[in-house]
């Protein structure tokens, strides 16, 4: 067991890096991405029975969107932190994270990338609505949150504008963390060959 002083020291150095926090999203995007597949078969299954098809496909869907919530919520805290690397944790929390008690994902991508587009925006806002209760709860916890149970949804194009916009902020992450570090980004060998499967696999 660390003592608290080392505890402490090992906390803020992981939570610094800004590539513990890509790595993190690039795994809960892999279960995403999983869930995803299962949810385009279920929906495409007319051997279940219409209801039985429903609730797989109500099913998946929650999963999918809460788990690409947390993988976008890692993402762009991990840009935040490349980007600004002289603020602490709690500062981070309080100045660039302060939106639906850090939820707040579309608010922080607002704040933190130039070119966020509306359909991008549109999907983050989703997404947190998923974390925040869609995904979680049938209700969420104060009343006044239900009336953007709205939101509670996909959309057509939402699986291209997914990976493209996490694609874009990996490579944004990366050129902050490289420009900080002064040395070149490679990756990981596993993630790596999983994303290049995953890019020549048609969904």
């Amino acid at each position: 067991m660390l003592r608290k002083a080392d505890l402490h020291s090992t906390h803020n150095s992981i939570a610094a890096d800004s590539l513990v926090w890509l790595e993190q999203a690039e795994l809960l995007n892999i279960s995403a991405i999983s869930i995803y597949q299962n949810l385009i078969k279920s929906y495409s299954n007319h051997n279940l029975s219409p209801s039985a098809r429903s609730k797989a496909t109500m099913g998946f869907m929650g999963s999918y969107m809460l788990l690409s919530g947390y993988a976008f919520e890692n993402l762009i805290k991990g840009v935040s932190i490349a980007r600004f690397k002289d603020e602490s944790l709690d500062i981070l929390k309080q100045k660039r994270w302060n939106y639906r008690k850090g939820h707040g994902i579309s608010s922080i991508a607002r704040d933190l990338i130039d070119d966020v587009t509306k359909d991008e925006l549109d999907l983050l806002s989703r997404f947190e609505e998923f974390v925040i209760w869609g995904g979680r709860y049938p209700v969420p916890l104060k009343e006044s949150m239900y009336s953007q149970s709205y939101k509670l949804r996909l959309k057509g194009k939402d699986f291209q504008v997914r990976n493209k916009l996490f694609n874009r902020l990996r490579n944004i992450l990366v050129e902050e963390w490289e420009e900080g570090n002064n040395e070149k980004f490679y990756g990981d060998d596993g993630l790596n060959e999983f994303k290049n499967a995953f890019d020549n696999t048609n969904i």
